[in-house]
Formats: structure tokens, sequence, C-alpha cells
């Protein structure tokens, strides 16, 4: 039987660098003042907790 796990290391890099992106773009809403420090703050933490928990996984 087939590994299930196989390719999801490489789906979680892709996911990595999305994540990477979205904090890029995040930083430039909030330096456009689209979005409050508050706002910008809480959604990083988000992004931050999903990239950990993608980390843990390797």
């Amino acid at each position: 039987m087939p590994n299930s796990h196989a390719g999801v290391g490489g789906v979680d890099a892709q996911r990595r660098t999305l994540i990477g992106i979205e904090a890029t773009e995040l930083q430039h809403l909030h330096e456009a003042n689209m979005i409050s420090n508050t706002t910008r703050r809480r959604i990083q933490r988000e992004l931050d907790l999903e990239d950990a928990s993608l980390r843990a996984r390797d």
C-alpha cells in the first residue's frame, strides 16, 4: 500500500511559501494604512502559528 503521506512535504513547503507571500502583502496593507496595526498583528500571529504547525510536521 502506498504511503498516504507521500507528497505532503511538498504541499507543506508550498503552503509555507504562500504564508510568506501573505505576510509580505499583510505588511504592504499596513504600510498603506489599509489595515490597523492591531489587525496586522492578529493576522500575522495566525500565519505564524500555521507556519509553526507546518514546520513541526517536518
